[in-house]
């Protein structure tokens, strides 16, 4: 005998109804009924199965083609999100930038992004932060990166530069010893902040990734968080917003290879 004539011979036997049986299992009375007749197919068993996979009854039966769930469209996100950042040269920075908490388009931002390791688009919205941090650190001497040691490999040869600008100058000579003199005690008086971010973009980006690889998230204030971003690839420009969609800065897209 199959499963369900047992089941039905067996309450029959013991003068319950399906309602009966269904309360002892603790289970719908239709379940019983589906269990008894496996071959027939009612609405409310159709409706009640749909339910419980989250579907609807035309969907359940195949008239209408299935659609994925918001969890797996937001767990399809996550996964392409990990499968770009395991192709990056940064794979922490690249996660923490495409973070839909900051990211105002995070798919257009990941098509940008896989065009390489560390593509135009993401080399401006780092050389963002760095240029951030380093106005920060010339306001207040003081980083949570090490913003003196990168400075200190670059004061030498920016310097140099800056000395043969004023030797070559129009300026009287005193005032050229005075701002020879006043350069070689600070590297903010040989360079714009702005063409110093560049210079040390690279050191900035490899403590960035340390820190959030050890999810070390000491820097909120140096980087003016929280801030979202989004490319405008019309004008070539990156938007960066408040929390609140204000807008704070627009950043025209730079070649950040190219050295100062």
């Amino acid at each position: 005998m199959t499963l369900a004539e047992l089941v039905k011979k067996n309450r029959e036997q013991a003068n319950l109804t399906q309602a009966d049986l269904a309360g002892k299992l603790g289970v719908p009375e239709l379940l019983i009924a589906c269990i008894e007749q496996p071959h027939q197919t009612s609405e409310k068993a159709v409706a009640y199965f749909a339910a419980a996979f989250g579907l609807e009854p035309e969907v359940f039966t195949g008239e209408k083609p299935r659609q994925p769930t918001s969890q797996e469209i937001a767990d399809a996100r996550e996964a392409r999100r990990a499968e770009l950042a395991s192709q990056a040269t940064y794979p922490a920075i690249r996660k923490f930038i495409l973070d839909p908490a900051r990211s105002v388009d995070p798919t257009k931002a990941e098509k940008l992004f896989a065009e390489s390791a560390f593509s135009l688009t993401e080399r401006n919205v780092v050389l963002y932060l760095s240029t951030t941090a380093l106005y920060h650190f010339c306001d207040h001497n003081t980083s949570s990166f090490a913003f003196d040691e990168y400075l200190f490999k670059l004061h030498n040869e920016l310097f140099k530069k800056y000395e043969r600008e004023m030797l070559a100058s129009h300026l009287p000579e005193e005032e050229k010893q005075e701002r020879i003199a006043f350069a070689r005690g600070d590297v903010f008086s040989c360079e714009r902040i702005e063409n110093i971010a560049i210079l040390v973009l690279e050191d900035f980006a490899g403590e960035l990734e340390q820190k959030l690889q050890n999810n070390i998230i000491d820097f909120e204030y140096d980087l003016d968080m929280p801030f979202t971003w989004e490319i405008d690839d019309t004008l070539m420009k990156i938007n960066i917003n408040k929390p609140s969609g204000e807008l704070l800065h627009d950043i025209k897209l730079l070649d950040v290879k190219q050295k100062v």
